[in-house]
């Protein structure tokens, strides 16, 4: 049986339903709605303003940076392990940098979270005309979420790491003289403190990106409709 018809009945029905009608018809919901809005908009600016500009600061000290070559990646702060006893110590250096970029990790997804969905707001109603500003928003939410994505990645990273500790510290436990065991954990601590250093100067870098970006394009983010011209978004 043929039902194209009856379906492009219904759509006809859909098509003709009115803006209005879509509404929302609680008053609280819709004031609700209108203030979480504007409280975005708010913790925004308080980003732009103090957070992020604080954060690349606070992320620069920790890499204490000096003008020796290769300092910024260095493993010398990372002190040797002393096991004994049949037992293979966790480092608590690395344990307490990696508390460190987790609690960081949290606050930059927060805040490219909060970003992002401040722009996917601020996009209007599509129509033809100087779309430019819009194309601008677009490309803006690709970059937040590759921030995103690759931010994510260092909570994998973390499990990474100690899954491949516990495996060969196990093996110096079973295999006591056999020294390339104990190497290998040295050389993975070293890797990974490097991995974390790397990470903390990513983070950084990408709080300078972000903060560079939203504010040279604030007009075009804010107002896509009001922006004019054929600038590049960088």
């Amino acid at each position: 049986m043929n039902k194209r018809p009856r379906e492009s009945t219904l759509w006809s029905e859909y098509s003709s339903i009115s803006l209005s009608s879509i509404e929302i018809i609680d008053s609280e919901v819709k004031k609700g709605c209108m203030e979480f809005r504007k409280d975005l908009s708010e913790q925004v600016t308080i980003h732009l303003r103090e957070r992020i500009p604080s954060k690349i600061v606070q992320l620069n000290n920790r890499m204490k940076i000096s003008d020796k070559p290769g300092s910024v990646l260095s493993s010398e702060e990372l002190k040797p392990i002393n096991n004994g006893d049949g037992k293979v110590y966790s480092n608590l250096q690395i344990k307490e940098l990696v508390a460190y970029v987790k609690q960081e990790v949290s606050e930059l997804i927060e805040m490219v979270s909060s970003i992002k969905l401040w722009v996917q707001l601020n996009i209007p109603q599509i129509q033809d005309g100087n779309n430019f500003g819009v194309g601008i928003q677009e490309e803006t939410i690709q970059e937040l979420g590759r921030v995103e994505d690759a931010t994510f990645s260092l909570y994998e990273s973390v499990c990474k790491y100690y899954s491949e500790r516990a495996r060969l510290s196990s093996k110096i436990i079973k295999y006591p003289n056999v020294e390339d065991y104990v190497e290998a954990v040295r050389e993975l601590d070293e890797r990974y403190w490097v991995s974390l250093r790397c990470s903390i100067a990513d983070m950084r870098n990408n709080y300078a990106w972000l903060h560079d970006l939203l504010t040279k394009n604030w007009g075009k983010l804010s107002k896509p409709r009001n922006s004019e011209g054929t600038s590049m978004v960088y």
